[in-house]
Protein backbone atom coordinates (compact mmCIF):
# COMPACT_ATOMS: atom_id res chain seq x y z
CA UNK A 1 0.00 0.00 0.00
CA UNK A 2 1.08 2.92 -0.84
CA UNK A 3 1.46 6.19 1.82
CA UNK A 4 -1.18 8.34 0.11
CA UNK A 5 -3.79 5.02 1.59
CA UNK A 6 -3.86 6.18 5.08
CA UNK A 7 -3.81 10.23 4.21
CA UNK A 8 -7.62 11.26 4.80
CA UNK A 9 -6.68 14.19 1.92
CA UNK A 10 -4.94 12.15 -1.60
CA UNK A 11 -5.21 13.56 -4.67
CA UNK A 12 -4.15 16.54 -4.92
CA UNK A 13 -5.20 17.75 -0.99
CA UNK A 14 -9.27 16.87 -1.64
CA UNK A 15 -11.19 14.19 -0.30
CA UNK A 16 -13.85 12.84 -2.49
CA UNK A 17 -15.48 10.33 -0.64
CA UNK A 18 -18.75 8.24 -0.93
CA UNK A 19 -21.14 6.59 1.67
CA UNK A 20 -21.89 2.61 0.33
CA UNK A 21 -23.94 0.21 2.16
CA UNK A 22 -21.99 -3.42 1.70
CA UNK A 23 -24.61 -4.83 0.37
CA UNK A 24 -24.05 -2.39 -2.86
CA UNK A 25 -20.70 -4.49 -3.16
CA UNK A 26 -22.10 -7.97 -3.38
CA UNK A 27 -25.09 -7.10 -5.64
CA UNK A 28 -22.86 -5.24 -8.19
CA UNK A 29 -19.92 -7.09 -7.33
CA UNK A 30 -16.73 -5.36 -5.90
CA UNK A 31 -14.94 -4.33 -8.88
CA UNK A 32 -17.45 -3.41 -11.04
CA UNK A 33 -19.16 -0.54 -7.96
CA UNK A 34 -15.14 0.88 -7.56
CA UNK A 35 -14.57 1.26 -11.01
CA UNK A 36 -17.79 3.06 -10.97
CA UNK A 37 -16.96 4.99 -7.91
CA UNK A 38 -13.46 5.52 -8.79
CA UNK A 39 -13.11 6.29 -12.76
CA UNK A 40 -16.95 7.73 -13.39
CA UNK A 41 -17.30 10.10 -9.77
CA UNK A 42 -13.61 10.09 -9.03
CA UNK A 43 -14.24 9.17 -5.52
CA UNK A 44 -10.60 8.82 -3.90
CA UNK A 45 -12.05 7.51 -0.46
CA UNK A 46 -15.05 5.36 0.12
CA UNK A 47 -16.53 5.45 4.09
CA UNK A 48 -18.55 1.61 4.06
CA UNK A 49 -21.09 1.03 6.85
CA UNK A 50 -19.56 -1.20 9.02
CA UNK A 51 -21.17 -1.18 12.37
CA UNK A 52 -24.32 -0.64 14.12
CA UNK A 53 -26.84 0.28 11.54
CA UNK A 54 -29.87 -1.24 10.09
CA UNK A 55 -32.63 0.68 8.18
CA UNK A 56 -35.88 -1.61 8.65
CA UNK A 57 -37.92 1.46 7.34
CA UNK A 58 -36.05 2.00 4.12
CA UNK A 59 -35.81 -0.10 1.47
CA UNK A 60 -32.52 0.20 -0.49
CA UNK A 61 -31.75 0.56 -4.34
CA UNK A 62 -29.80 -2.63 -5.74
CA UNK A 63 -27.90 -1.95 -9.30
CA UNK A 64 -27.03 -4.79 -11.48
CA UNK A 65 -22.76 -4.47 -12.78
CA UNK A 66 -21.96 -0.94 -14.35
CA UNK A 67 -24.57 0.37 -12.00
CA UNK A 68 -27.39 0.73 -15.31
CA UNK A 69 -29.89 -1.59 -13.92
CA UNK A 70 -32.06 -1.29 -10.85
CA UNK A 71 -32.29 -5.21 -9.22
CA UNK A 72 -34.97 -4.22 -6.79
CA UNK A 73 -35.20 -3.09 -3.36
CA UNK A 74 -33.22 -4.87 -0.07
CA UNK A 75 -33.75 -4.66 3.25
CA UNK A 76 -30.76 -3.38 5.48
CA UNK A 77 -30.63 -5.31 9.02
CA UNK A 78 -27.67 -3.70 10.68
CA UNK A 79 -25.66 -5.57 13.09
CA UNK A 80 -21.39 -5.47 12.68
CA UNK A 81 -20.62 -6.27 8.87
CA UNK A 82 -17.27 -6.33 10.21
CA UNK A 83 -15.96 -8.75 12.41
CA UNK A 84 -16.81 -8.42 15.80
CA UNK A 85 -13.92 -9.05 18.29
CA UNK A 86 -15.86 -9.16 21.73
CA UNK A 87 -12.16 -9.55 23.21
CA UNK A 88 -12.01 -5.79 23.10
CA UNK A 89 -15.07 -4.46 24.81
CA UNK A 90 -15.33 -4.32 28.80
CA UNK A 91 -17.25 -6.79 30.22
CA UNK A 92 -19.92 -4.43 30.86
CA UNK A 93 -20.23 -3.68 27.61
CA UNK A 94 -23.47 -4.91 25.34
CA UNK A 95 -21.47 -7.49 23.39
CA UNK A 96 -21.15 -6.78 19.30
CA UNK A 97 -23.70 -8.41 17.23
CA UNK A 98 -22.81 -9.73 13.54
CA UNK A 99 -25.62 -8.85 11.09
CA UNK A 100 -27.76 -11.63 10.28
CA UNK A 101 -28.17 -10.72 6.75
CA UNK A 102 -27.61 -13.61 4.08
CA UNK A 103 -24.58 -12.77 1.86
CA UNK A 104 -23.31 -10.98 4.57
CA UNK A 105 -23.60 -12.90 7.45
CA UNK A 106 -21.10 -14.86 5.72
CA UNK A 107 -18.22 -12.04 5.10
CA UNK A 108 -16.06 -9.40 6.14
CA UNK A 109 -17.17 -6.34 4.38
CA UNK A 110 -14.93 -3.86 5.47
CA UNK A 111 -11.70 -6.80 5.15
CA UNK A 112 -13.02 -7.59 1.60
CA UNK A 113 -13.31 -3.93 0.38
CA UNK A 114 -10.00 -2.88 2.19
CA UNK A 115 -8.16 -5.69 0.04
CA UNK A 116 -9.52 -4.26 -3.30
CA UNK A 117 -8.68 -0.72 -2.28
CA UNK A 118 -4.97 -1.02 -1.32
CA UNK A 119 -4.48 -2.47 -5.21
CA UNK A 120 -6.37 1.01 -6.38
CA UNK A 121 -4.84 3.34 -3.96
CA UNK A 122 -8.24 4.06 -2.39
CA UNK A 123 -8.75 4.91 1.54
CA UNK A 124 -11.21 3.20 3.35
CA UNK A 125 -12.80 4.20 6.45
CA UNK A 126 -15.05 2.13 8.89
CA UNK A 127 -18.61 3.56 8.66
CA UNK A 128 -20.06 3.40 12.39
CA UNK A 129 -23.34 4.31 14.45
CA UNK A 130 -24.88 5.75 17.19
CA UNK A 131 -27.86 4.19 16.12
CA UNK A 132 -28.39 0.33 17.76
CA UNK A 133 -32.57 1.30 17.71
CA UNK A 134 -32.65 1.40 14.25
CA UNK A 135 -31.60 -2.43 14.90
CA UNK A 136 -34.52 -4.84 13.69
CA UNK A 137 -34.78 -7.77 16.80
CA UNK A 138 -32.55 -10.04 15.32
CA UNK A 139 -29.75 -7.67 14.71
CA UNK A 140 -30.18 -6.27 18.72
CA UNK A 141 -27.96 -7.23 21.40
CA UNK A 142 -29.85 -9.98 23.79
CA UNK A 143 -29.01 -7.34 26.58
CA UNK A 144 -30.31 -4.48 24.56
CA UNK A 145 -33.52 -4.00 27.95
CA UNK A 146 -30.18 -3.18 30.65
CA UNK A 147 -28.98 0.27 28.15
CA UNK A 148 -32.41 1.61 27.04
CA UNK A 149 -32.97 5.36 28.16
CA UNK A 150 -35.84 6.42 30.24
CA UNK A 151 -38.43 8.40 29.26
CA UNK A 152 -40.14 11.46 31.75
CA UNK A 153 -42.64 8.95 32.28
CA UNK A 154 -40.65 6.14 33.28
CA UNK A 155 -40.68 4.19 30.31
CA UNK A 156 -38.06 2.50 28.45
CA UNK A 157 -37.18 3.92 24.96
CA UNK A 158 -35.16 1.60 21.83
CA UNK A 159 -32.54 4.56 21.80
CA UNK A 160 -29.52 3.14 24.55
CA UNK A 161 -28.47 6.20 26.91
CA UNK A 162 -24.57 7.13 26.72
CA UNK A 163 -24.17 7.60 30.19
CA UNK A 164 -25.20 3.97 30.91
CA UNK A 165 -21.66 2.09 31.15
CA UNK A 166 -23.56 -0.79 29.12
CA UNK A 167 -23.67 1.41 25.91
CA UNK A 168 -20.52 3.30 26.52
CA UNK A 169 -18.42 0.61 26.61
CA UNK A 170 -20.06 -0.74 23.62
CA UNK A 171 -19.44 2.45 21.77
CA UNK A 172 -15.91 2.63 23.03
CA UNK A 173 -15.24 -1.19 22.45
CA UNK A 174 -16.29 -0.49 18.71
CA UNK A 175 -14.02 2.13 18.43
CA UNK A 176 -11.18 0.47 19.50
CA UNK A 177 -11.86 -3.37 18.15
CA UNK A 178 -11.88 -1.42 14.47
CA UNK A 179 -8.56 0.83 14.84
CA UNK A 180 -7.01 -1.93 16.13
CA UNK A 181 -8.13 -4.79 14.01
CA UNK A 182 -7.82 -3.59 10.99
CA UNK A 183 -4.80 -1.01 10.83
CA UNK A 184 -2.55 -3.48 9.70
CA UNK A 185 -4.84 -4.51 6.87
CA UNK A 186 -4.81 -0.26 5.83
CA UNK A 187 -7.54 1.50 8.07
CA UNK A 188 -7.39 5.16 7.15
CA UNK A 189 -9.73 5.88 10.25
CA UNK A 190 -12.87 5.94 11.64
CA UNK A 191 -16.02 7.70 10.65
CA UNK A 192 -18.83 8.46 13.00
CA UNK A 193 -22.16 9.45 13.17
CA UNK A 194 -24.94 10.45 15.88
CA UNK A 195 -28.40 8.64 15.45
CA UNK A 196 -29.80 7.51 18.27
CA UNK A 197 -29.26 9.22 22.10
CA UNK A 198 -26.83 11.84 20.55
CA UNK A 199 -28.92 13.25 17.90
CA UNK A 200 -31.86 14.22 19.49
CA UNK A 201 -31.88 16.07 22.92
CA UNK A 202 -34.48 15.96 25.49
CA UNK A 203 -35.64 20.14 24.75
CA UNK A 204 -35.52 19.63 20.84
CA UNK A 205 -37.96 15.99 21.35
CA UNK A 206 -40.69 18.46 23.19
CA UNK A 207 -41.57 20.28 19.56
CA UNK A 208 -40.93 17.57 17.21
CA UNK A 209 -43.03 14.05 17.41
CA UNK A 210 -45.36 13.04 20.22
CA UNK A 211 -42.80 10.66 21.88
CA UNK A 212 -42.11 11.78 25.88
CA UNK A 213 -38.56 13.19 26.20
CA UNK A 214 -35.73 11.24 27.81
CA UNK A 215 -33.19 10.32 29.53
CA UNK A 216 -34.43 10.06 32.60
CA UNK A 217 -32.64 6.77 33.41
CA UNK A 218 -30.47 6.76 37.16
CA UNK A 219 -27.17 7.26 35.53
CA UNK A 220 -28.64 10.44 33.73
CA UNK A 221 -29.88 11.18 37.48
CA UNK A 222 -26.93 10.29 39.07
CA UNK A 223 -25.08 12.44 36.81
CA UNK A 224 -27.65 15.63 37.65
CA UNK A 225 -27.52 14.81 40.99
CA UNK A 226 -23.57 15.54 40.72
CA UNK A 227 -24.33 19.16 40.06
CA UNK A 228 -27.14 19.69 42.17
CA UNK A 229 -30.00 19.58 39.65
CA UNK A 230 -33.26 17.35 40.68
CA UNK A 231 -34.00 14.69 38.57
CA UNK A 232 -37.62 15.00 39.97
CA UNK A 233 -38.21 18.53 38.99
CA UNK A 234 -36.95 17.95 35.72
CA UNK A 235 -39.09 15.68 35.15
CA UNK A 236 -41.87 17.21 36.08
CA UNK A 237 -41.22 20.52 34.36
CA UNK A 238 -41.01 18.49 31.33
CA UNK A 239 -44.37 16.52 31.87
CA UNK A 240 -45.86 20.25 31.78
CA UNK A 241 -43.87 21.20 28.70
CA UNK A 242 -44.97 18.22 27.06
CA UNK A 243 -48.09 18.72 27.29
CA UNK A 244 -48.37 22.63 26.81
CA UNK A 245 -46.63 22.10 23.39
CA UNK A 246 -48.95 18.91 23.02
CA UNK A 247 -52.12 21.38 23.86
CA UNK A 248 -51.13 23.59 20.95
CA UNK A 249 -50.74 20.60 18.50
CA UNK A 250 -54.28 19.67 18.90
CA UNK A 251 -55.18 23.43 19.27
CA UNK A 252 -54.08 23.49 15.56
CA UNK A 253 -54.96 20.72 14.53
CA UNK A 254 -58.99 21.22 15.65
CA UNK A 255 -58.72 19.31 18.26
CA UNK A 256 -61.18 21.66 20.57
CA UNK A 257 -62.26 24.81 21.41
CA UNK A 258 -59.15 27.32 20.63
CA UNK A 259 -60.24 29.30 22.80
CA UNK A 260 -60.49 27.06 25.99
CA UNK A 261 -57.05 25.51 24.79
CA UNK A 262 -54.95 28.29 24.40
CA UNK A 263 -53.08 29.71 27.66
CA UNK A 264 -54.43 32.99 28.98
CA UNK A 265 -51.14 34.53 27.98
CA UNK A 266 -50.00 32.32 24.69
CA UNK A 267 -48.30 29.69 24.45
CA UNK A 268 -44.38 31.48 24.33
CA UNK A 269 -44.89 33.51 27.19
CA UNK A 270 -45.82 30.52 28.80
CA UNK A 271 -43.68 28.29 28.47
CA UNK A 272 -40.77 30.98 29.09
CA UNK A 273 -42.39 31.14 32.56
CA UNK A 274 -41.68 27.30 32.57
CA UNK A 275 -38.52 27.52 32.07
CA UNK A 276 -38.23 30.32 34.79
CA UNK A 277 -40.18 27.99 37.34
CA UNK A 278 -37.99 25.02 36.65
CA UNK A 279 -34.53 25.93 35.63
CA UNK A 280 -34.07 21.99 35.12
CA UNK A 281 -35.42 21.56 31.81
CA UNK A 282 -32.42 23.71 30.27
CA UNK A 283 -30.42 22.10 32.75
CA UNK A 284 -31.06 18.58 31.28
CA UNK A 285 -30.57 19.93 27.68
CA UNK A 286 -27.42 20.96 29.25
CA UNK A 287 -26.66 17.64 30.39
CA UNK A 288 -27.74 16.03 27.46
CA UNK A 289 -25.30 18.31 25.55
CA UNK A 290 -22.35 17.64 28.18
CA UNK A 291 -22.51 14.23 27.88
CA UNK A 292 -22.60 14.28 24.07
CA UNK A 293 -19.50 16.18 24.16
CA UNK A 294 -17.82 13.57 25.80
CA UNK A 295 -18.71 11.51 23.51
CA UNK A 296 -16.67 13.15 20.65
CA UNK A 297 -13.87 13.36 22.98
CA UNK A 298 -13.74 10.03 24.38
CA UNK A 299 -14.03 8.64 20.93
CA UNK A 300 -11.44 10.66 19.60
CA UNK A 301 -9.10 10.23 22.73
CA UNK A 302 -9.65 5.83 22.77
CA UNK A 303 -9.11 6.04 18.54
CA UNK A 304 -5.88 8.21 18.48
CA UNK A 305 -4.36 6.62 21.88
CA UNK A 306 -4.37 3.56 20.61
CA UNK A 307 -3.55 3.79 17.18
CA UNK A 308 -2.26 7.37 16.61
CA UNK A 309 -2.35 6.81 12.65
CA UNK A 310 -5.86 6.65 12.35
CA UNK A 311 -8.17 9.40 11.22
CA UNK A 312 -10.95 10.17 13.80
CA UNK A 313 -13.65 11.96 11.56
CA UNK A 314 -17.51 13.18 12.33
CA UNK A 315 -20.50 12.93 10.13
CA UNK A 316 -22.59 16.08 11.54
CA UNK A 317 -26.40 15.64 11.02
CA UNK A 318 -28.37 17.44 8.36
CA UNK A 319 -30.71 19.32 11.32
CA UNK A 320 -27.30 20.47 12.68
CA UNK A 321 -27.55 23.20 9.70
CA UNK A 322 -31.51 23.76 9.86
CA UNK A 323 -32.99 22.99 13.13
CA UNK A 324 -33.41 25.58 16.09
CA UNK A 325 -32.20 23.83 19.22
CA UNK A 326 -29.35 21.38 17.10
CA UNK A 327 -28.04 24.33 15.67
CA UNK A 328 -27.66 26.42 19.04
CA UNK A 329 -26.34 23.43 20.69
CA UNK A 330 -23.43 23.09 18.57
CA UNK A 331 -20.67 24.81 18.12
CA UNK A 332 -18.80 24.19 15.54
CA UNK A 333 -15.37 25.81 16.67
CA UNK A 334 -14.94 22.93 19.51
CA UNK A 335 -14.45 20.23 16.44
CA UNK A 336 -10.85 21.56 16.81
CA UNK A 337 -10.36 19.30 20.03
CA UNK A 338 -11.81 16.30 18.87
CA UNK A 339 -11.71 15.49 15.11
CA UNK A 340 -9.41 14.99 12.09
CA UNK A 341 -11.73 16.13 9.77
CA UNK A 342 -15.94 16.57 9.73
CA UNK A 343 -18.67 16.39 7.15
CA UNK A 344 -21.38 18.56 7.82
CA UNK A 345 -24.62 18.05 5.44
CA UNK A 346 -25.43 20.41 3.56
CA UNK A 347 -27.90 19.13 1.33
CA UNK A 348 -29.64 22.20 -0.15
CA UNK A 349 -32.30 20.24 -2.27
CA UNK A 350 -34.06 18.37 0.96
CA UNK A 351 -33.23 20.96 2.86
CA UNK A 352 -35.92 22.44 1.77
CA UNK A 353 -38.92 20.03 2.41
CA UNK A 354 -37.05 19.43 6.10
CA UNK A 355 -36.90 22.77 6.67
CA UNK A 356 -40.34 23.33 5.91
CA UNK A 357 -41.38 20.57 8.15
CA UNK A 358 -39.08 22.04 10.69
CA UNK A 359 -41.09 25.39 10.74
CA UNK A 360 -44.42 23.90 10.75
CA UNK A 361 -43.64 22.08 13.72
CA UNK A 362 -42.39 25.10 15.67
CA UNK A 363 -45.31 27.01 14.61
CA UNK A 364 -47.32 24.44 15.63
CA UNK A 365 -46.07 24.71 20.15
CA UNK A 366 -43.01 26.69 20.69
CA UNK A 367 -44.41 29.56 18.23
CA UNK A 368 -48.34 28.84 17.99
CA UNK A 369 -49.35 32.57 18.57
CA UNK A 370 -47.76 33.53 15.18
CA UNK A 371 -48.24 32.55 11.21
CA UNK A 372 -46.32 29.56 9.56
CA UNK A 373 -44.45 32.10 7.50
CA UNK A 374 -43.87 34.35 10.14
CA UNK A 375 -41.39 31.73 11.36
CA UNK A 376 -40.09 30.97 8.50
CA UNK A 377 -38.74 34.40 7.93
CA UNK A 378 -37.61 34.53 11.82
CA UNK A 379 -35.67 31.64 11.16
CA UNK A 380 -34.62 32.56 7.52
CA UNK A 381 -33.18 36.16 9.18
CA UNK A 382 -31.84 33.91 12.58
CA UNK A 383 -29.73 31.68 10.53
CA UNK A 384 -28.62 33.75 7.44
CA UNK A 385 -30.19 32.07 4.58
CA UNK A 386 -31.89 33.06 1.22
CA UNK A 387 -34.29 31.20 -0.15
CA UNK A 388 -37.98 30.71 -1.61
CA UNK A 389 -40.26 33.30 0.40
CA UNK A 390 -42.94 30.91 0.87
CA UNK A 391 -43.03 26.92 2.54
CA UNK A 392 -44.58 25.82 -0.41
CA UNK A 393 -42.08 26.44 -3.05
CA UNK A 394 -39.32 25.70 -0.55
CA UNK A 395 -41.20 22.77 0.01
CA UNK A 396 -40.87 21.69 -4.17
CA UNK A 397 -38.01 23.36 -4.98
CA UNK A 398 -34.95 23.39 -1.66
CA UNK A 399 -32.73 26.41 -1.54
CA UNK A 400 -30.65 27.19 -4.27
CA UNK A 401 -26.91 26.10 -3.80
CA UNK A 402 -25.48 29.69 -3.81
CA UNK A 403 -27.08 30.79 -0.79
CA UNK A 404 -27.36 26.74 1.21
CA UNK A 405 -24.24 25.16 0.20
CA UNK A 406 -22.06 27.88 -0.08
CA UNK A 407 -22.77 30.33 3.04
CA UNK A 408 -23.39 26.87 5.52
CA UNK A 409 -19.88 25.73 4.08
CA UNK A 410 -18.35 29.04 4.36
CA UNK A 411 -19.98 29.35 8.04
CA UNK A 412 -18.41 25.91 9.60
CA UNK A 413 -15.16 26.34 7.32
CA UNK A 414 -14.74 29.79 9.65
CA UNK A 415 -15.68 28.37 12.71
CA UNK A 416 -13.97 25.31 12.33
CA UNK A 417 -10.58 26.90 11.47
CA UNK A 418 -7.88 25.77 9.04
CA UNK A 419 -6.79 23.16 11.80
CA UNK A 420 -9.42 20.74 10.28
CA UNK A 421 -10.62 20.42 6.56
CA UNK A 422 -14.46 20.92 6.46
CA UNK A 423 -15.32 18.24 3.81
CA UNK A 424 -19.04 19.17 3.11
CA UNK A 425 -21.88 16.31 2.09
CA UNK A 426 -23.43 16.22 -0.73
CA UNK A 427 -26.90 15.99 -1.70
CA UNK A 428 -27.56 13.55 -4.91
CA UNK A 429 -31.24 12.29 -5.16
CA UNK A 430 -31.64 11.75 -1.53
CA UNK A 431 -35.05 10.47 -0.37
CA UNK A 432 -37.96 12.99 -0.12
CA UNK A 433 -35.74 15.82 -2.30
CA UNK A 434 -36.71 17.81 -4.77
CA UNK A 435 -35.66 16.77 -8.20
CA UNK A 436 -32.16 16.95 -8.95
CA UNK A 437 -30.61 17.64 -11.97
CA UNK A 438 -26.93 16.81 -12.86
CA UNK A 439 -26.56 20.77 -13.30
CA UNK A 440 -27.68 21.27 -9.87
CA UNK A 441 -25.21 18.38 -8.95
CA UNK A 442 -21.86 20.36 -10.40
CA UNK A 443 -23.34 23.76 -8.96
CA UNK A 444 -23.53 22.37 -5.13
CA UNK A 445 -19.75 20.68 -5.75
CA UNK A 446 -18.39 24.20 -7.28
CA UNK A 447 -20.10 25.93 -4.28
CA UNK A 448 -18.43 23.60 -1.66
CA UNK A 449 -15.05 24.30 -2.68
CA UNK A 450 -15.72 28.27 -3.32
CA UNK A 451 -16.54 28.21 0.12
CA UNK A 452 -13.24 26.98 1.03
CA UNK A 453 -14.24 23.19 1.82
CA UNK A 454 -11.13 20.90 1.66
CA UNK A 455 -13.39 18.07 0.26
CA UNK A 456 -16.33 16.75 -0.23
CA UNK A 457 -18.59 13.53 0.89
CA UNK A 458 -21.15 12.69 -1.38
CA UNK A 459 -24.59 11.43 0.23
CA UNK A 460 -26.35 9.99 1.05
CA UNK A 461 -25.96 6.63 -0.37
CA UNK A 462 -24.55 5.05 -3.46
CA UNK A 463 -27.47 2.76 -4.18
CA UNK A 464 -29.68 5.76 -4.42
CA UNK A 465 -27.49 7.58 -7.00
CA UNK A 466 -27.92 7.25 -10.76
CA UNK A 467 -25.12 6.90 -13.43
CA UNK A 468 -25.95 10.75 -14.58
CA UNK A 469 -25.55 11.71 -11.14
CA UNK A 470 -21.62 9.91 -11.09
CA UNK A 471 -21.08 11.25 -14.08
CA UNK A 472 -22.01 15.02 -13.54
CA UNK A 473 -20.10 14.67 -10.06
CA UNK A 474 -17.09 13.44 -11.93
CA UNK A 475 -17.37 16.24 -13.93
CA UNK A 476 -17.45 18.61 -11.22
CA UNK A 477 -14.63 16.91 -9.55
CA UNK A 478 -12.44 16.89 -12.35
CA UNK A 479 -13.23 20.89 -12.51
CA UNK A 480 -12.37 21.48 -8.76
CA UNK A 481 -9.63 19.18 -7.45
CA UNK A 482 -7.54 17.58 -10.10
CA UNK A 483 -4.83 19.26 -11.52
Amino acid sequence: MTSNSRNAFPHNGSLVAAQVWPHSLLDEGIDAALDVLQHIAGANTICLVTANRGTPSYKAARWAPGHRERLGPRTVLGGYFSTPHPELYPPEALPPMKTPQNGLQEIDALAWLLEAAQARDLAVYAYLFDAYYYNPPEALSPAMATALSVDALGRPRLRPCYNNPRYRGFILGMIEDHVRSYEAAGLSGVYFQFEGFGASSPFQQLFYGQAVPACFCEHCAAQAAAKGWSAERARDGYLRAHELIHSANRDSQGGGDETALRPRDGYLVTLFRLLIRYPEILAWQSLWQETRGRMFREIYGVAKSLVPSQQVAFNIHHSHQMELFHRASFDYAEVREFADWIKPNVFHRVAGPRFARNVRALQRGLFRDWQAEQVRQLLYEAFGFGGPNNLDELTARGFPPEEFVYHETRRIVEAAGPGVPVCPGIDLEAPGSPSTEPDDVEASIEQAFRAGARGIVLSRFYDEWSLPTLEAVGRAVRRAVQP
